[in-house]
């Protein structure tokens, strides 16, 4: 028997409690970037970087996970610029 996927009125309150682990993937990047130079991520200028869509995404993602008042009492993130930024 096939499942439906839970609906925000089943996923928030669980996300609200906390104690969860959430993954997310950075937003969107320059597709006419590469990762040049991996292993030294100082250096920047060798790594994709958001676009501006995806500047425009995290933003939004940010605007609605404190709208719907869910707690991030511990962020980890890689090193890549993307991520960071």
């Amino acid at each position: 028997e096939a499942q439906t996927a839970p609906t925000m009125d089943d996923v928030l309150p669980q996300l609200r409690r906390g104690g969860l682990v959430v993954y997310l993937r950075h937003c969107a990047t320059n597709p006419d970037q590469a990762d040049t130079d991996p292993f030294h991520l100082d250096n920047v200028k060798a790594q994709r970087h958001l676009s501006d869509a995806g500047r425009e995404q995290a933003r939004a993602m940010g605007e609605a996970w404190r709208a719907l008042k869910l707690p991030a009492p511990v962020v980890i993130s890689s090193q890549f610029y993307r991520a960071q930024e």
